[in-house]
């Protein structure tokens, strides 16, 4: 697992994009969550391409909602990998289609519906639903090999400039708590 979105210390508003690989009996399967903003684009890209060499050979992308700061990047990894699969609930991407994103196959995560989503052969995650953080159709998966939630905006918070880290702190939590009140 890899953080693999850019801290900038002059925005206040962090975007958090992972990317999580799995080895099947040596094929590998590479996911990005929650892609990130446009104006990300460049570090992202250069992070996921430290790691796997090719952000083509990307295989799905997770969706935790539609905003612009986590979906902003969709088409780039679309037209980078055509096959690339999307994860996504029904309600959010009832708007992501209208960015005219081209996915290879979208899969339906609905939270409530689904236990368990296969993510690669002797893979799976658990959709979990954050319908008050701040949409209707948001979701967050968990990963239990790793016991990591990828939680999109739950938690999220507004942090003070020049002010970026990853895992946040007590000072962290007014940021947090007026992020939720806004969202």
């Amino acid at each position: 697992l890899w953080m693999v979105g850019h801290r900038n210390p002059t925005a206040l508003l962090q975007c958090n994009t992972y990317l999580r690989l799995f080895d099947d009996a040596g094929r590998p399967t590479r996911v990005c969550i929650d892609p990130g903003s446009q104006l990300d684009l460049a570090v992202v890209r250069s992070n996921i391409e430290q790691v796997i060499g090719n952000v083509g050979e990307i295989d799905m992308l997770t969706l935790n909602h539609q905003d612009p700061d986590v979906v902003g990047n969709t088409g780039f990894f679309c037209d980078a990998n055509p096959r690339v699969e999307l994860i996504v609930s029904e309600d959010t991407w009832r708007l992501v289609q209208h960015l005219n994103v081209k996915p290879g196959k979208v899969r339906f995560a609905n939270p409530g519906q689904l236990q368990q989503q296969r993510i690669a052969k002797n893979h799976s995650w658990r959709p979990v639903a954050t319908p008050f953080c701040h949409f209707r159709g948001a979701m967050a998966f968990y990963d239990p090999e790793l016991r990591t939630l990828y939680s999109g905006d739950l938690f999220g918070g507004l942090n003070q400039v020049g002010r970026v880290h990853l895992f946040a702190e007590q000072d962290d939590w007014n940021g947090i708590a007026q992020f939720h009140q806004i969202y």
